[in-house]
């Protein structure tokens, strides 16, 4: 006849949990300093381990638990739970040969710059060497940035297209300005003709070259004038390239 065994009680599982505390010390699953049965990882553990209904197994009907028994039961499981960890670590170790640190610059409609600088430890590399390493390579990055900012180089500038008289291709008669925006980018469209519904996309640049301030555009800007659009390989409006404002604002 198979033996029965009873629920462990809130005390026994109190007692139990100081015992298993003290054996997740000793395998390094929690610090030294760690008092409280209640910690997270601790919990953790003894769920792992299998929690109150694997230490009824401890409880035989009719007796009290045996204590001491399940915590050096938890504390060989610990053990060989340890060996597995170790083992799995050899076996993924990495070995660090190159660091790099990177900076993300936005600029905004211009895109964005990264500054990046690349290193080689000749040694191995302990956490405090490869903090000091890191440390350098971010200053590296760092003094790369304010060169950019206190001589920033001279970028070649695509000059605006300008239509010239009587250059229909591609034109159509704009009425409006839209601006719309998601995930705190704007975005602008020149509607009227036969692009009244959806519009052609237009970048701020176009428009300061044209004389229309994109930073005073909220919602639509009512403005009547003719635009030069380029066209996608389906022969569906790309971009507006070219913009004459028409006499008469809207």
């Amino acid at each position: 006849m198979s033996q029965l065994f009873m629920p462990i009680t809130g005390d026994e599982k109190r007692a139990l949990l100081s015992q298993c505390l003290i054996a997740a010390k000793q395998t390094g699953f929690i610090p030294s300093d760690v008092t409280d049965i209640h910690n997270d990882r601790l919990l953790q553990l003894y769920k792992q381990w299998g929690g109150d209904k694997w230490a009824s197994n401890f409880k035989p009907m009719g007796t009290e638990m045996h204590v001491e028994d399940a915590a050096v039961n938890f504390l060989d499981w610990c053990k060989a739970k340890s060996g597995e960890l170790e083992n799995r670590l050899k076996a993924v170790k990495i070995e660090i040969t190159d660091m790099t640190v990177s900076m993300h610059v936005p600029l905004g409609q211009r895109g964005f710059m990264v500054f990046a600088a690349t290193g080689r430890p000749e040694v191995s590399p302990d956490d405090e060497q490869m903090k000091e390493f890191y440390g350098l390579l971010t200053n590296k990055v760092i003094l790369g940035y304010e060169e950019y900012i206190n001589h920033p180089p001279r970028l070649p500038v695509k000059k605006s297209y300008h239509p010239q008289s009587g250059d229909t291709a591609s034109t159509f008669e704009f009425t409006s300005i839209v601006c719309k925006s998601e995930g705190g980018k704007k975005s602008f469209f020149m509607k009227g003709g036969k692009f009244v519904k959806y519009g052609v996309r237009v970048w701020p640049s176009v428009l300061s070259a044209a004389g229309i301030d994109p930073d005073q555009i909220a919602a639509e800007k009512f403005i009547a004038g003719k635009a030069v659009y380029t066209t996608k390989a389906t022969g569906d409006p790309d971009l507006v390239i070219g913009i004459t404002v028409g006499a008469n604002n809207l």
